[in-house]
């Protein structure tokens, strides 16, 4: 595996190169016909073999089956698994309060009167639009149940 040129290629595009490669049944493989396969223009394709092999550059029918071991050092050695997908979930705390009114009574009440000179700060409005969407979602699944 020769690295000698300046310009490395993007992480992205040697991932597609090697999906491309990998995936394909055909014995011989020329970055015009993998242009065809992966949607990458065939000099794109050849400046990132150059970065494994500069023969790729400069021959028009280079095998670029020749490149899946590299490619695959390459992938591992960049941290990223080869066929590995990123898996994350996103998470949301849950709400303090059950409902809206639990929020106001906490929130804006002053020995059990409420106070409507209090003002909201902008962390509490944001709080409180998801609690009453909450209460919404919550209205409208027991009203599809009925």
């Amino acid at each position: 595996m020769i690295m000698f040129r300046m310009n490395k290629p993007s992480l992205k595009t040697i991932q597609k190169l090697y999906a491309g490669i990998k995936g394909s049944k055909a014995k011989y493989l020329t970055a015009e016909a993998l242009s065809h396969q992966i949607g990458l223009l065939p000099e794109t394709i050849q400046e990132a073999a150059a970065f494994f092999n500069p023969i790729a550059t400069m021959d028009y029918s280079f095998d670029l089956k020749e490149l899946l071991p590299d490619l695959e050092t390459f992938l591992k050695g960049a941290g990223k698994s080869v066929n590995e997908k990123k898996n994350t979930e996103a998470t949301k705390k849950p709400l303090p309060y059950a409902n809206v009114v639990e929020f106001v009574y906490d929130k804006m009440t002053f020995d059990g009167i409420v106070d409507k000179s209090h003002v909201l700060s902008d962390p509490d409005l944001r709080l409180l639009k998801r609690i009453a969407a909450e209460e919404l979602r919550i209205r409208r699944l027991a009203r599809k149940k009925k």
